[in-house]
């Protein structure tokens, strides 16, 4: 299955960074680089002071994973939403603020 994924992607023109690929569980994944199933979420940012979090099903009422985000406090019209990418995100040569 991840040849035929890589070879679907290249064919698409899609690249294969990792950054906007969500582990729901161990061997299954939310990809939101695939632009036919992604969806404005995937433009969500890190911040240490983060106003949301991140929650993840393996299997929701139709079966497919879900991934959602859920607000930490009021948020303002305006404001940036971010989220806290969690230590396992980062390489060691990040600088992250």
């Amino acid at each position: 299955a991840d040849e035929a994924w890589l070879r679907r992607r290249g064919a698409l023109g899609i690249g294969c960074s990792g950054d906007y690929i969500f582990r729901v569980g161990d061997d299954t994944f939310v990809d939101s680089e695939e632009y036919a199933t992604a969806n404005w979420t995937r433009f969500l940012n890190h911040g240490a002071d983060a106003n949301l979090r991140v929650k993840s099903l393996l299997k929701g009422m139709d079966g497919r994973p879900r991934v959602w985000f859920q607000a930490l406090r009021d948020i303002e019209p305006g404001e940036e939403l971010l989220w806290d990418y969690g230590e396992s995100y980062w390489r060691a040569s990040d600088v992250v603020l």
